[in-house]
């Protein structure tokens, strides 16, 4: 089973990211929130972890949370930016 799928995502709201840890370290999601809107800001992936899909689990984590919260979404993280645009739309 590969890494990125043993890991929880942990939602860490008083510092506004969503983390995944393994042996290598804490990978994240970066996000700010003002009233009605999300603005996904930071994708970092551990170096020794990156390859293992940990950075599109964490999007796509933190992006259902965004919806489900019904907020509008927004994305100055290039990743995102990236996954957004494959899914279709943003918000």
């Amino acid at each position: 089973m590969p890494i990125s799928d043993t890991r929880p995502i942990v939602h860490r709201s008083k510092e506004a990211r969503f983390t995944v840890s393994t042996v290598n370290g804490a990978s994240e999601l970066l996000y700010r929130q003002q009233g009605n809107i999300v603005d996904f800001y930071r994708t970092y992936v551990v170096p020794a972890d990156r390859g293992h899909r940990l950075a599109r689990r964490l999007v796509d984590f933190g992006l259902a949370w965004a919806r489900d919260q019904q907020l509008d979404i927004t994305a100055s993280c290039t990743y995102v930016q990236k996954v957004l645009e494959n899914n279709g739309a943003e918000g």
